[in-house]
């Protein structure tokens, strides 16, 4: 096996102080930085380094999904903009070719509820009327459900 190209070694310093940081939002320049690195190795170098590659970027997301997870475990009231960096950090995940785990994609779904519990209070009965006639719009097809929606019907 030949030496991991520099872009690899520079990846995993990135990634190691994204963890070390990973709540702060200066982390997202660390993270975003890392992946470009990674993406590129996944275009431009072998078989085996583009895999080491994502394997790389799968086991970091991971690393940052059950922080998140662990965050809405233990703290019932999370401020909007912790779940706003949260979902920063975990869509960053999402981009640059790499495809996200589906534990990802779940606990993104989980903040985004978390978001909505801490807005649906802030809104007056009409505003809440209206997000509901447009979430039924939005679970509706030519005037037929396609499917129930989440609040059940």
């Amino acid at each position: 096996m030949r030496l991991e190209p520099p872009e690899i070694t520079q990846a995993r310093g990135l990634l190691a102080k994204f963890l070390n940081d990973m709540a702060r939002p200066e982390s997202l320049i660390k993270l975003a930085r890392a992946l470009s690195l990674l993406s590129h190795v996944r275009t431009k170098e072998t078989a085996e380094m583009s895999l080491v590659a994502t394997q790389l970027a799968a086991a970091y997301a991971k690393l940052a999904q059950a922080a998140v997870e662990s965050l809405l475990a233990q703290v019932p009231a999370i401020q909007g903009a912790s779940l706003n960096h949260w979902d920063s950090v975990l869509t960053e995940f999402s981009g640059y070719g790499f495809i996200p785990p589906p534990e990802l994609t779940k606990t993104r779904a989980k903040l985004f509820m978390r978001r909505i519990d801490n807005v649906i209070p802030l809104l007056s009965p009409e505003e809440r009327q209206h997000l509901i006639a447009k979430l039924e719009a939005t679970y509706t097809k030519k005037g037929k459900p396609h499917s129930s929606p989440p609040w059940g019907k």
